[in-house]
């Protein structure tokens, strides 16, 4: 078998195995067999969650480049226009796409959209860790094999992953790049995009769990908000201070993934009852923040505006005094009293009301 392949293997089994650093689980024994084409990387018993499972199994074709992409849509498009196909082998049979693919009860054109999602997130992760990625590649093309205390020892060599990687990710992209990739293939399926659509569960890829929404550094950054915010407002008057309050700890929490808020928001109108956030403190902060909305404007709807004007305009204070903010989070101990090592006194920050109106009217507008 020509170099060229064995290291197309090499650096699949690789993505596999700094996905395992990335996401926190057990190092395991991984192995290219003699034949340079078969390998394999061992499970342990972890108890993964269905994300972390998918995070999992594609990162080995996210690793492989444009190679992997081509494979990935290729497999996806078959496994739809031959349903059953593969109706008849077992759950572990196949390959990894297949094994996830048969974990749907009903797959469709959502369910191609729902891991070429985790694809690119995938490859996004991976990018960032390109190096380790190459480390353990070169190590598998050496010596074909490396086993469980030697990834251990590649584990505590690189540390302790980046809890903050995903921030800057783009999901939207993402998601309007895979729906475009996948178009309906009739009107049955057209209708099935539709409704997941406008039932926004694109809110399943905001991630808001232990990965995320419960990590140190976000709750950090939001008390850190809540404390530049009223560093602000006790020289600055002004009517909607408690909204602006509320929503400084998301503004400060999400400042570089304002879509995430938005559709937290748009999620709580459709879905009122679910909780959104599996972090008390960031439940708790929501919840109030429904509460005073709703209190001000009644109507759900309106309330929902409110909720992101608000949002905007912390964001907007925020930024101008991001200096102060990125003190208050790395000195953050708790204290309320914030004040700046500069010895600055906030000055007043204005809003142009039509530029807020455009915002909320152009975020809200395909809203029912």
């Amino acid at each position: 078998m020509n170099r060229r392949k064995i290291k197309r293997v090499a650096f699949h089994e690789a993505g596999h195995l700094v996905m395992r650093w990335h996401l926190d689980l057990t190092a395991t024994r991984t192995v290219i067999f003699e034949n340079g084409r078969d390998c394999y990387c061992e499970r342990a018993d972890d108890d993964l969650s269905g994300y972390e499972n998918k995070m999992l199994c594609l990162a080995g074709l996210a690793a492989t480049g444009r190679a992997g992409k081509n494979y990935m849509e290729e497999t996806l498009f078959s496994l739809l226009a031959d349903h059953e196909f593969f109706s008849h082998e077992t759950l572990d049979s196949g390959h990894d796409i297949e094994r996830l693919w048969k974990t749907h009860s009903a797959p469709g054109p959502m369910t191609q959209t729902d891991l070429m999602l985790n694809f690119y997130e995938a490859r996004y992760v991976l990018g960032k860790y390109r190096n380790h990625v190459k480390e353990a590649a070169l190590l598998l093309m050496d010596r074909n094999e490396v086993s469980a205390d030697d990834t251990a020892a590649l584990f505590q060599k690189w540390g302790k992953p980046d809890v903050a990687i995903l921030d800057q990710y783009n999901y939207s992209r993402a998601w309007k790049t895979a729906m475009d990739l996948f178009q309906p293939l009739n009107a049955r399926d057209e209708k099935e995009v539709r409704q997941i659509q406008r039932s926004s569960l694109f809110l399943s890829k905001l991630r808001f769990d232990s990965k995320t929404g419960d990590n140190p550094l976000r709750l950090r950054r939001c008390c850190a908000g809540h404390a530049v915010m009223d560093w602000y407002l006790r020289s600055n008057h002004d009517a909607d201070s408690e909204l602006l309050r509320l929503a400084s700890g998301f503004a400060a929490a999400f400042r570089r993934t304002p879509l995430l808020f938005d559709f937290a928001v748009k999620a709580w109108m459709d879905y009122p009852d679910v909780k959104l956030f599996i972090n008390p403190e960031l439940r708790r902060e929501f919840d109030v923040l429904q509460r005073v909305s709703v209190a001000r404007c009644g109507g759900r709807k309106n309330s929902a505006k409110l909720m992101l004007r608000s949002y905007y305009r912390a964001r907007t204070i925020l930024t101008r005094y991001s200096a102060e903010l990125n003190e208050a989070i790395r000195s953050w101990n708790g204290e309320t009293d914030f004040k700046p090592n500069s010895g600055v006194s906030p000055t007043p920050v204005y809003f142009c009301r039509k530029r807020l109106a455009h915002i909320c009217r152009r975020i809200t507008l395909n809203w029912n």
